[in-house]
């Protein structure tokens, strides 16, 4: 996110992995980020109280953000180009429209890649409608009723004892533009969804590609960015 992001806030909570010193390490070297440490655990099966829910951690971390800020939501198993993604700063013209920022989920496997066969307007693509630029008054989040297979795969289905987080935006908001791809979104580097891809409908890359050459490659998604190579060598920068 480096240098497109000069100033932040890094939520955490209770990291047992090496993460807090990570992020004091880096806010010591780069003191306009703010480590936000949340004083509760986040238990997304049964909850003990609201301070567990994860919507009360994204909220807490929010609460650090003037609300006449713009800000973006980012999440660590992201990785950025800088500079297209500082380009995307320059999109709205007005504090009551907001950019989404689409993402692919790219999964490897034995050093193959694949793509999730996410539906929609162009396969294999979400719309990043949960991550986006947007003033910081316009946002805030509430609890949402999840399940096991529906936290990444499925969102049709739901159980009472999950929850996870839904970002709730200002109807007040105007106008949305879709930024071009900016980002690697390497959703299985996370340790709980490593089981997840089994039961995943995948593309190959090349699959990917052949689909959408003629609509997406070369206009919202430079070439580079499906390369093979670098891919993989984004994804070895998780150090796993």
């Amino acid at each position: 996110m480096l240098p497109a992001f000069q100033r932040g806030v890094i939520g955490y909570n209770d990291c047992t992995d090496g993460s807090e010193e990570i992020i004091l390490d880096f806010c010591k070297s780069y003191p306009s980020f703010i480590p936000a440490k949340y004083p509760h655990s986040i238990n997304l099966e049964h909850p003990a109280n609201e301070m567990q829910k994860l919507h009360s951690y994204y909220n807490f971390v929010l609460s650090f953000i003037p609300q006449d800020e713009w800000m973006m939501k980012i999440d660590v198993d992201h990785i950025y180009d800088a500079k297209k993604l500082f380009a995307s700063f320059y999109i709205p013209k007005n504090t009551y429209q907001k950019v989404d920022y689409p993402r692919i989920d790219f999964i490897i496997k034995d050093q193959e890649i694949f793509i999730q066969k996410i539906p929609g307007m162009f396969l294999g693509v979400r719309d990043g409608e949960d991550q986006c630029l947007v003033l910081r008054k316009h946002i805030k989040f509430k609890e949402r009723k999840s399940c096991k297979k529906a936290m990444w795969i499925d969102s049709t289905h739901t159980q009472p004892t999950l929850f996870v987080e839904e970002q709730v935006l200002d109807p007040q908001l105007k106008t949305t533009y879709q930024a071009d791809l900016t980002q690697w979104h390497f959703p299985a580097v996370k340790q709980y969804r490593h089981n997840y891809i089994e039961h995943l409908e995948l593309l190959t890359l090349e699959e990917f590609k052949q689909l959408h050459k003629h609509t997406l490659l070369g206009t919202k998604i430079e070439s580079y960015m499906l390369e093979k190579d670098f891919i993989l060598s984004m994804h070895q920068r998780f150090c796993l």
